[in-house]
């Protein structure tokens, strides 16, 4: 498992099915998970602001996948102070997690 943070942008590549923990510290209202691979596809999982989601499984229950090429916005309402923390699994994608405002 890897750990990265930042306050806005987090891109990495994962390292085979292990599961990456991206903590975003800006305050977004919403992130962005972008699934940089062409082939494989990305499972992401997040809790409320504040608290630390359970590790996903692929295909598991309440985890959102992320197709090839594609991304999902996961909202969380309204600017916060606290963080934002997004689990994510696959196997060696490419991918990106982005503090955003809601579209």
């Amino acid at each position: 498992m890897a750990a990265y943070s930042a306050s806005k942008v987090v891109s990495k590549t994962l390292s085979g099915s292990t599961v990456d923990v991206i903590t975003i510290t800006g305050g977004w209202p919403s992130l962005e998970v972008v699934n940089r691979s062409t082939s494989v596809i990305l499972w992401a999982v997040a809790a409320p602001p504040g608290s630390t989601p359970a590790d996903p499984t692929a295909a598991g229950d309440n985890i959102e996948p992320v197709l090839p090429g594609e991304r999902v916005v996961l909202t969380f309402g309204q600017m916060t102070t606290q963080t934002q923390i997004v689990k994510l699994i696959g196997n060696g994608n490419d991918y990106s997690v982005v503090g955003t405002i809601a579209k």
